[in-house]
């Protein structure tokens, strides 16, 4: 794996764990509040998406 792969490998899993949060967004937090989610009701509803994410994120990486 070269230097430049890692790199985009490791903004790839920084921006999908941003994604996953409650607290990894601003626009995350705002929604979290405004739908009274809890942190793991959020994350709970995130979870498939984050998945599909992560996956055709390493099939592309």
């Amino acid at each position: 794996m070269t230097g430049q792969m890692q790199i985009m490998a490791a903004a790839a899993v920084s921006i999908i764990g941003g994604t996953a949060t409650l607290i990894g967004d601003p626009p995350n937090m705002m929604i979290g509040s405004a739908a009274g989610l809890t942190f793991m009701d959020f994350l709970r509803h995130l979870t498939p998406v984050v998945v599909v994410i992560f996956l055709v994120t390493a099939v592309l990486c």
